[in-house]
């Protein structure tokens, strides 16, 4: 884009990323009605105070429950505190209907590290058994979310 500078002489932008960890790098071609030039290049990394990770099972079988384990991790500078919440839908659709159950819990990261935090799921009667997990941070100054979907099987065994 084309950018003009402030009476101050400086100039400034915003944009919008993704959640992931990604590298990018400013590059500006400057020239002035004098036709001088200057080049400035500046490389920098964006990412998340807090992330949340899960490893969902493939499918369950009608019936089943088991303890879901949501990673909490944190790349800040400070000791991070906050509400991790999950709610369980009996779609994949969470966006279009309300959680059949929740829990939440109060959390503490270290700076720099990880915690694992286990939840117990009793499996609603569904074909798909949705889990959004969400973390809030104190100040509600940053948060993340993430949602999976796991196939439920009947419960049938062949002899």
């Amino acid at each position: 884009p084309f950018l003009s500078p402030d009476a101050a002489g400086r100039m400034g932008f915003t944009f919008r990323t993704s959640d992931k960890l990604s590298t990018y790098v400013i590059q500006a071609f400057v020239h002035d009605r004098n036709c001088r030039n200057a080049v400035a290049r500046e490389e920098f990394k964006v990412t998340v105070p807090v992330k949340i990770s899960v490893s969902e099972p493939q499918f369950l079988r009608e019936g089943d429950s088991f303890v879901l384990n949501a990673s909490v991790a944190s790349s800040a500078s400070r000791e991070v505190g906050g509400r991790l919440a999950i709610y369980i839908y009996d779609t994949d659709r969470h966006r279009t209907v309300r959680p059949v159950a929740s829990a939440d819990t109060t959390v503490s990261i270290e700076p720099g590290s990880a915690l694992s935090v286990g939840f117990p799921v009793e499996l609603p009667s569904c074909k798909v058994l949705g889990i959004k997990l969400v973390f809030t941070e104190s100040s509600g100054q940053f948060s993340d979310a993430v949602f999976v979907s796991i196939p439920v099987k009947k419960a049938s065994q062949t002899i």
